[in-house]
């Protein structure tokens, strides 16, 4: 079992690959798909949901897996720890070109969060915490 200071580190490499493959797109009219009463959906979503899984999963291969960009399985229900995240939380945000739009992704143990990242690209905001070692802000505790 992985303790909860390694999963951070692994959110928080993935969140910052997830911030460059946003920036990639970021003010240059990424395609945008109709979810429907769900919202849009932009190809940035779709690359960095891609990502994520593959960089999470291939870690964490034990690991259940629920996000906002796929389709839910409940295989997720019999694993002990889920990957949670939302690859672009604010995608109306990202789309009108506004910076405040985030990166959040979580490990959860048998239903309680034990890690967690937000990454805000556009302002070089890095929030991260997980179970026994608090929380920081860029790095600096107590964020």
């Amino acid at each position: 079992m992985q303790a909860p200071r390694d999963d951070l580190k692994l959110l928080v490499g993935a969140a910052l690959r997830a911030g460059e493959i946003a920036r990639q797109f970021f003010g240059k009219n990424p395609k945008v798909f109709d979810k429907g009463e769900d919202g849009p959906v932009t190809e940035a979503d779709l690359a960095i949901d891609m990502m994520l899984h593959e960089v999470l999963r291939s870690a964490r291969p034990d690991y259940g897996w629920l996000s906002e960009e796929t389709e839910d399985s409940a295989a997720r229900l019999d694993a002990e720890h889920v990957f949670i995240c939302d690859p672009i939380d604010g995608t109306r945000t990202f789309i009108e070109g506004g910076r405040s739009f985030s990166h959040s992704l979580a490990v959860v143990r048998n239903g309680e969060t034990t890690a967690a990242v937000v990454l805000v690209p556009m302002q070089d905001k890095l929030y991260a915490a997980s179970v026994g070692d608090g929380t920081t802000l860029n790095g600096t505790p107590g964020g």
